[in-house]
């Protein structure tokens, strides 16, 4: 259905024609009270004395009744049920009914009218809500060749299978289908917490939360690196530091004390780094004393170079894991092709000088 503004209307047009109600009240036969009452959407006209007012105001019937067409296709459908999720407005679980009714083998649909259930029934914390849900889910999985999102795939839809079973206090059903779709440890993390906190099994979630903190880590590097090339490569000097300042404060956090890691290579590179960044603001003591904490951390990293998963705290896995990286082996090596790479022939000397002074 579409959405009638007939109050909304005749007040604009009455206020447009400079009338008042009494004034408007006179002129179609009926009481000041009347028009109020339209104005105020405590009833509505008769048929007869709309279209007197149509006539009245110079307009067309559809015109005054503000009347707007629903758009129902399929397209504006899902665009309307995200819309409500994205409000959190419970109006969409009866949209999302009409939908599926109109369109109940369209992916799009069914997956968006799932995930309108799921948000309800856990905020709600309403069982029936949440089962709808997964039978939603379930149906979506069916259709998935439709699906052109490359956001969605089967692995979330497995996913948000699993915290709606969370969600329905059926830990055991959930932990055994993350299980079973944990491509690449995608779901290590629900599934650790799961085991842990919910079905009582702590041993048995240790490993699923070392290898899920290792991801976390192995992530914060990556992208902590994308945005630091990204701020170099805008000149963009001041958030380089700040993110520099907060990767020297994470990474260095997630060692044990006393022992070296992978992380090593990573933190002699992040002092190399803002090193170049004092260079360029031309404050070279303190660029000289960047310089030289980045060889000291290479060098430990260098003299014990352990790439052991068991080296990052709280990971105490049975059988370590190894880590990987394309920096090199060698520590203080890439943090001379680091500084070469900056092109500063000062700073390059600044690094010589360093070294030369310690072989001395």
């Amino acid at each position: 259905m579409g959405t009638i503004k007939l109050a909304q209307r005749i007040r604009s047009f009455r206020k447009e024609w400079g009338l008042t109600q009494e004034q408007l009240a006179q002129a179609l036969g009926v009481t000041a009270g009347a028009v109020y009452k339209w104005e105020a959407e405590l009833s509505v006209p008769d048929i007869s004395l709309i279209v007197a007012l149509a006539d009245f105001f110079d307009t067309s019937v559809d015109v005054l009744l503000g009347y707007e067409m629903k758009d129902n296709r399929q397209e504006a459908a899902v665009e309307r049920l995200r819309e409500f999720k994205a409000r959190k407005d419970c109006a969409g679980l009866a949209e999302a009914e009409k939908a599926l009714t109109k369109y109940p083998n369209s992916f799009e649909v069914v997956h968006s009218a799932a995930a309108l259930y799921q948000l309800f029934g856990i905020e709600k914390k309403e069982n029936a809500l949440l089962r709808r849900a997964c039978a939603l889910f379930e149906q979506s999985l069916c259709l998935l060749s439709q699906n052109r999102d490359p956001e969605i795939g089967e692995l979330s839809i497995y996913g948000s299978l699993g915290q709606t079973y969370l969600s329905m206090g059926e830990e055991e059903q959930a932990v055994e289908l993350l299980k079973t779709h944990n491509v690449c440890g995608t779901f290590d993390s629900q599934i650790g917490v799961a085991l842990a906190a919910d079905c009582g099994r702590p041993e048995e979630a240790e490993p699923y939360l070392a290898k899920a903190l290792l991801s976390i880590v192995e992530e914060s590097v990556q992208t902590s690196f994308g945005y630091l090339n990204l701020y170099l490569k805008r000149k963009d000097d001041r958030s380089a530091e700040e993110l520099l300042d907060w990767m020297l404060l994470v990474f260095p956090s997630f060692e044990r004390p006393g022992q070296t890691s992978f992380l090593g290579k990573i933190i002699a590179i992040c002092h190399a780094t803002r090193a170049y960044l004092k260079f360029r603001e031309g404050d070279l003591p303190q660029s000289r004393a960047c310089l030289k904490t980045a060889k000291q951390v290479a060098a430990a990293f260098d003299a014990d170079p352990n790439y052991s998963s068991n080296r990052i705290r709280f990971v105490a896995l049975k059988k370590p894991m190894s880590a990987y990286d394309s920096i090199g082996p060698d520590a203080g090596e890439a943090v001379r092709r680091l500084i070469e790479s900056f092109e500063e022939k000062d700073l390059c000397e600044m690094w010589r000088e360093l070294n030369e002074n310690e072989t001395a």
